[in-house]
């Protein structure tokens, strides 16, 4: 299965994790937590993949997704995160950003 499918499933589901950081910037940007998922939910691709460069060992060689997308309002939303097994679940963990993009 393809990682925005994981994602937008983990989104759809309520499998969301908002770092400090990530819900900082969110407010910061005026949104909710409902326009960050909605804009997940409706991105068409991954933006980008990245290698993370955690200097906790174990995440070492996590992969982080760039999600950029669009709510119903027009509103275009940038996400940086990753994919993490929490409780035997898998979930979104929104670890960098969730705020306004300046992406075209």
């Amino acid at each position: 299965m393809s990682p925005l499918l994981r994602i937008k499933r983990c989104c759809l589901s309520g499998r969301v994790v908002f770092t400090d950081k990530a819900d900082t910037e969110r407010v910061a940007g005026g949104l909710s937590h409902a326009d960050v998922i909605e804009a997940i939910v409706n991105a068409p691709a991954v933006y980008k993949t990245l290698r993370s460069r955690a200097l906790v060992k174990q995440r070492r060689n996590e992969k982080l997704y760039v999600v950029i997308g669009i709510t119903h309002e027009g509103i275009l939303v940038y996400t940086k995160g990753a994919l993490r097994n929490l409780e035997g679940e898998e979930v979104f963990y929104l670890l960098v950003s969730a705020k306004r993009s300046i992406e075209p």
